[in-house]
Order: structure tokens, then sequence, then C-alpha cells
């Protein structure tokens, strides 16, 4: 008895529904867009979360870098006057001293020089190329595999020989489809260097590094461009130990505060960065930004909530004479109510089926569009919003529903 009233009661929310087909339409719409908001941007912040580590996972737990302090720093309005920038010279003593690391590459790139662009006959590249000099070791250090031709070695990095490897994106901007770019020359900033090898395209976030740059030998880059327009950016080491400890990093310290002789009662003139610790804010950032995900998606669902309850006692009102005429049947206030929160519900589930699907469809474009290549279908995320369906239904339905339960059955009859 119980089975076949629960069915008559979804039967006859469909054929409500199928009768006010363009109510029931733009109702879903707004559960749809909550649901949306709230499923597409907390897939978006995974995609962007699996595209960074899956970067810094290349680098390994034992990577660390040393760069120079932000040489802008104000206390109390005034410009900190700090050591020069590091050196090549005390980056080559770091390198050659250094026992306990398995690889040590030495990268600088221009600081102060922006929309840099790479020049070929009438070919020309957008004007955002990154131009770093690198040693011998920058490549097997990231991780980046060459497609056509080689990467440096160690005698050219000594005599500032005038080569270039390119990205692939540098290589389809300056080169036809057919064209080999290896021996050809190519002209940055008025100085024209030979290609002798093109990269391979990396997924993910760290694709704009390699796709985009164009990687001279760090030699060559100090001996072209003058001491104003050239920025040190670090000494990156991977060290021997699997794991990075605190025994290794006081280590790093002390020989590179006696390479800058940095006095005892002196603060370090430099940054030591872990690889642990970019991946540590990484999830600081990914919590603040599925927090403010929800948040919006909640607002939005609310505001849809309210529309809803709305519309919902509008249909209460219209359907007055038919609440009556079941009741006069024998219908019991909680087959009405029931009636009336099937509803609700069945609208709310169109709508975040159809939000759902909308919000898997944009997070996977913004995965697309950061190279990270993978069809994400985050099942947390679907699992939630069909909970947040099914609960905004209730919640908007309860109120309507109620009302319609407990109306008078006479009255109910007699309203026109």
């Amino acid at each position: 008895m119980l089975n076949s009233v629960l069915w008559e009661n979804i039967h006859t929310a469909f054929i409500s529904l199928r009768i006010n087909w363009l109510r029931s339409l733009l109702t879903a719409s707004m559960i749809a867009v909550g649901i949306a908001a709230l499923v597409g941007i907390l897939t978006a912040i995974d995609a962007v979360e699996h595209s960074v580590n899956v970067g810094l996972g290349s680098l390994g737990a034992n990577a660390v870098t040393i760069k120079d302090i932000d040489r802008n720093q104000r206390i109390e309005g005034k410009l900190q006057v700090q050591k020069p920038r590091i050196t090549y010279a005390e980056a080559l003593a770091f390198k050659e001293n250094f026992q306990r690391a398995s690889l040590i590459s030495i990268s600088a790139s221009l600081g102060s020089t922006s929309n840099i662009t790479a020049k070929r006959f009438s070919y020309k590249t957008n004007p955002n190329l990154k131009l770093v000099g690198v040693d011998e070791d920058f490549f097997s250090y990231k991780k980046f595999k060459i497609e056509r031709g080689r990467t440096f070695f160690k005698t050219e990095i000594q005599t500032n020989r005038s080569i270039a490897v390119i990205g692939a994106e540098v290589a389809r901007h300056l080169f036809d489809e057919l064209e080999n770019p290896v021996g050809q020359k190519i002209n940055i900033l008025g100085n024209y260097y030979t290609v002798i090898g093109v990269l391979q395209t990396t997924k993910g976030l760290r694709g704009g590094e390699s796709d985009r740059g164009v990687f001279i030998p760090i030699t060559t880059l100090y001996q072209h461009y003058s001491s104003e327009k050239r920025i040190f950016i670090g000494i990156n080491i991977l060290l021997s130990d699997r794991m990075l400890t605190p025994l290794a990093l006081d280590e790093i310290k002390a020989l590179f505060r006696q390479i800058r002789r940095d006095t005892p009662f002196q603060k370090d003139s430099f940054l030591i960065s872990k690889s642990d610790n970019l991946s540590d804010k990484l999830l600081e950032i990914s919590h603040i930004l599925r927090l403010g995900g929800s948040i919006v998606g909640i607002m939005t669902l609310t505001g849809a909530s309210i529309g809803l309850m709305n519309i919902l006692l509008v249909s209460v009102t219209e359907r007055t004479k038919e609440i009556g005429i079941r009741k006069a049947l024998g219908a019991t206030p909680q087959i009405i109510m029931n009636q009336f929160l099937i509803e609700s519900t069945v609208i709310c589930l169109i709508g975040g089926l159809a939000g759902i699907l909308i919000g898997i469809g944009f997070g996977n474009a913004v995965s697309q569009i950061i190279g990270n290549g993978e069809f994400l279908f985050p099942v947390l995320w679907v699992g939630i919003g069909f909970m947040m369906s099914i609960l905004t239904g209730v919640a908007a339905g309860y109120y309507p529903a109620r009302k319609a339960a407990f109306l008078n059955p006479i009255d109910a009859l007699r309203y026109e």
C-alpha cells in the first residue's frame, strides 16, 4: 500500500512538471547554475593542483634552490641596502665545493627586459619569450626532453658559444612544419644564435617554461647583455639523499654564507627554497580557493532555493482546488506533503544533473587549457552535487508542501 501511494505521488509529480514545463525548466536552470558553479570551480581547482603537483613531483622531494633576496624590500619607507646580487663566480664556487648533491645547475634570465621576441626572416614569436642562460646540467635538472638535436656541452658553456636550445612553441612560430630548426639562426634582441636543439612539448603548468623558452649558455647571456638587464635566478640543487634533511640544508647555508662572506651576525644575503615548501603553499592556496568556490556555489544555491520556494508557493496557490479534490477523495496531509516535496526534489535533481555535467565540462576545459591532458571525473564533487540538489529540493519545498498539506479541504474546494 505504501509503495503504491509513493509511486502514485511520483507519477503525479511528473505529470505536474510536464504540464508546467516552462516553469519547471526555469526553476531547474537556477539550480543548475548553483551546482555548476560549485562542481565547476572545485573541478578546475583539482585540475590546477594536479598539474602543479606533476610539475613539482618531477623535481622530487630533495630539490633546493638558492636565489637572490628581493632587492625592492622597504622597511619604514626606506629602501634597504642589500649585498650585491649573487654572481656567476659565486654560483660556480658553490657548484665545485658542495659534495652532497647528485646534480647542481646554474641558470639566469633577463629581469628588467620585457616583451622579448625571437625573429627569423619574416617570422616572429609572440612577445612573451623567456630568454634563459643555463649550464650543461640545466636540462637534466628540469627533466626537459629533446625532440631534435642536442643540449649544451660543458666546453660550449666555457667558450661563450652563440647557440640556443628552443622550446616547441618557439619552433612553431619561427619554422615551417617540415623545416628542421637545427642549424638555423634566430635573432633575439639584436644577437644571433644557432639553434642546436628543440625541446619536446611539456604538459602542465611547466609547459610555459619550456615551450616559450630560448635557452642559451649562461656565459653567453652575461657576455651579450648588460648587468642592469640580467638577474640571477638560482642555483638548482638535487641532493644525493632521497629526502631533504635539516643537516643538508645547514650545510648548503653554511657553505654559501662562506662564499658570500656573510658575517656571523649578519642575516643571510640569499634565500633557500625547497620543493616541499612550494607544495605546502599550493596546498594552502588550494584550500582557500576551495573554500571560496564552495561559498560561491552555496550562495548561488541559496538564491536558487529561495526562487524555487516562491515558485512552489505560486504552484500551491494555483492548485488549491486540485488539493481540495484530492483531500475530499481521501488523501491525507502526509500524502499531499510528499507530493510537493517529490516535485521539488525532482526539479532540483534535474537541475543538479545538468549543473554537474556543466561543471565537469568547465573543469576539464580548464584542465585542457593548462595542458593537463587528463580527463577528470571528480567523484567526490559529483556526490556532493547530488546531495546538495536533494537537500535544496527538500529545504525549498518543505514550507510550500506543509502549506498545501494543511489547507482546509472545504475552503480549497470553494477556491476560485
